[in-house]
């Protein structure tokens, strides 16, 4: 687990918001799909990214598993 999913987790973020607003943003690679595709390299920056937008858990909620 990269430390992407870890802060992910942490935070309660929608795994999918939050890959979509770095792809748009353009911190990571629209080949990337799932945090776990995110090299550890980018991890720093997208979590920097994600704080300082302030993706929080009011703007996001984890989605419910089926």
């Amino acid at each position: 687990m990269n430390s992407l999913e870890q802060h992910l987790r942490a935070k309660s973020l929608n795994e999918i918001d939050s890959m979509n607003a770095l792809q748009d943003a353009g911190i990571i690679s629209d080949l990337c799909v799932f945090a776990c595709d995110v090299a550890e390299c980018d991890c720093t920056a997208a979590i920097a990214f994600l704080t300082f937008r302030g993706m929080s858990e009011k703007q996001q909620e984890m989605p419910l598993e089926k």
